[in-house]
């Protein structure tokens, strides 16, 4: 049986797309079959600052437009899975890293687990490392907001996108 899955999920996965492979293998998998979301985790992650996962917005533009493209045209071609590890690496240092993991758990709670005395924790962790960033200084000012207007500002500007 364990070599049915390997050879279902093997063509599915594409090493070209670069911090977002998972992703795109889902994509790839729901034309396999059905899939369901289930209503408790199956498993805790625990972040890691020295990840290549990094906070989403912390990427460059040309990132972003390569990873959506791929993601809508299901479809990565290797002249963009190329230039993907180049984009990556001019992140690939401690103190980005950090910052950028401090800014995604912040986040978190906000959005996920809500939180906002931990959200703000990481903030202000993010804002150490990384001073000039506003996004940053943004998502601090909003963590002070009640839970219903932070769910409507997550719904209205987030999960658009």
């Amino acid at each position: 049986m364990h070599d049915v899955k390997i050879t279902v999920l093997m063509p599915c996965y594409n090493a070209a797309a670069h911090s977002f492979e998972d992703h795109f293998l889902w994509l790839q998998l729901k034309k396999k079959g059905k899939m369901y979301n289930m209503a408790e985790p199956l498993l805790n992650v625990r972040p890691n600052p020295r990840s290549f996962t990094m906070d989403e917005r912390k990427r460059s533009k040309t990132f972003h437009q390569i990873k959506y493209k791929a993601l809508q045209e299901e479809y990565i071609s290797s002249y963009d899975g190329d230039a993907l590890p180049a984009m990556i690496n001019l992140q690939n240092n401690p103190k980005s890293k950090e910052g950028a993991n401090y800014g995604l758990l912040a986040k978190k709670f906000l959005w996920n687990n809500y939180n906002p005395s931990r959200a703000r924790f990481n903030m202000k962790k993010a804002i150490t490392l990384n001073a000039f960033d506003i996004k940053d200084y943004l998502l601090l000012v909003i963590s002070y907001l009640p839970k219903n207007v932070i769910n409507t500002l997550y719904a209205k500007f987030v999960s658009t996108k």
